[in-house]
């Protein structure tokens, strides 16, 4: 058996920081990412099974200061990840031979979001 497979995708990204004042800074961020898809194929009895190629958007904003003649070091960013096509471990159960078949297969759609909080002085 023969599998062939081609994926591609344009992965543009971006990033624009302020210099609000000599010890402020804000920015904020975008990036594409792609991964390939494939095939899973685990022996001579099983058939290739292929998968998608899975995508995210990310984006992120932040500040990054100092404060107290910079003896304060606070840092705060918030970010989100938009996927398309994840790519997700899963398991098959096969009646025929009473086991499972473990592959990976593309989840319809996933987010991943969070805030980050960073300080330090004394």
């Amino acid at each position: 058996m023969s599998l062939n497979r081609t994926d591609s995708a344009v992965m543009p990204s971006g990033q624009v920081q302020y210099q609000i004042d000599p010890d402020v800074m804000t920015y904020v961020s975008y990036r594409r990412g792609f991964k390939a898809g494939g095939f899973n194929g685990d022996g001579p009895l099983n058939s290739a099974v292929g998968f998608d190629p899975e995508h995210v958007n990310a984006y992120e904003v932040g500040l990054k200061s100092k404060w107290l003649d910079q003896r304060l070091l606070v840092n705060f960013d918030v970010f989100r990840q938009d996927f398309k096509d994840l790519q997700v471990n899963a398991s098959v159960f096969q009646p025929s031979t009473n086991s499972f078949r473990f592959l990976i297969a593309n989840a319809a759609a996933s987010v991943s979001q969070g805030a980050e909080l960073e300080s330090s002085g004394w």
